[in-house]
């Protein structure tokens, strides 16, 4: 019984989340002529942005996926396999989800920092990494960048997007950065929830190609390790991946 009352509150509050973050956003298209998509692990374009990036494909915008990790350490402490081997994998169905989604292996970069520890605050990694980025934005010349919400509960998207945070602060043409959720649908902290409401909050219709979204997530969840049976890109928390399955997408500007 204890464990039902636990999953049930689990459930009332990504069910509260959710619908207050619907209720705050607004319809709207979002149509760049060059995009850059920043994730901090293969799987994490798709679940946050494979509706829109799949849509920006088909209007010919100019697409780039950067990848700061290639998730080589989701079977940690798990069956044994290498790091090495997991995040092999890793990259290959990060090529071939993009590519259902439109956006093909020329376009995908790999900054290849390590899994569970992107540097984060103002040392010497985290200054790096935000240059690196910089320089990245400086060359492809975006209009649009798609980053995980600095108050993302999981410490590699955090770092993701203080990191670009202080690219962009450093870069001299105008850009407009969507920040999408992850792990925030599952973990925000409510007094966040009540901050969030000073955000713009907008929400893209992707149910045109929500089954192409779906195929794309199958690329990550249906590949398991022989090892130990899980996908390669671990186990996600029960009611995880539903979040991502719905016929719209949340992202969130800063005024």
């Amino acid at each position: 019984m204890q464990t039902t009352v636990k999953e049930m509150m689990r459930i009332c509050r990504r069910v509260l989340i959710r619908t207050c973050i619907r209720g705050l956003s607004c319809p709207r298209i979002i149509a760049p002529r060059n995009a850059l998509i920043v994730a901090p692990h293969p799987d994490d374009e798709t679940l946050g942005c494979g509706g829109i990036i799949n849509l920006m494909s088909q209007s010919a915008v100019r697409l780039t996926v950067l990848f700061l990790t290639d998730g080589e350490s989701s079977h940690q402490s798990c069956c044994g396999i290498s790091k090495e081997e997991v995040g092999a994998m890793r990259r290959r169905l990060a090529v071939q989800a993009c590519a259902k989604l439109g956006v093909s292996p020329e376009d995908l970069i790999w900054f290849g920092l390590p899994d569970g520890q992107i540097s984060c605050g103002n040392g010497g990694g985290f200054c790096g990494t935000s240059n690196d980025l910089l320089r990245l934005i400086d060359k492809i010349e975006p209009d649009a960048i798609f980053a995980p919400h600095p108050w993302e509960p999981w410490p590699d998207h955090r770092a993701a997007g203080e990191i670009l945070k202080k690219a962009v602060n450093k870069y001299r043409n105008p850009v407009t950065v969507y920040y999408y959720p992850v792990w925030l649908w599952h973990g925000l902290c409510l007094t966040h929830l009540l901050a969030i409401r000073k955000m713009d909050t907008i929400r893209v219709d992707i149910s045109a190609v929500l089954e192409t979204k779906r195929q794309a997530l199958n690329e990550y969840f249906s590949s398991v390790n022989p090892f130990c049976n899980r996908p390669y890109c671990g186990t996600m928390p029960k009611g995880f991946t539903e979040h991502f399955l719905y016929p719209y997408e949340i992202f969130f500007t800063e005024g």
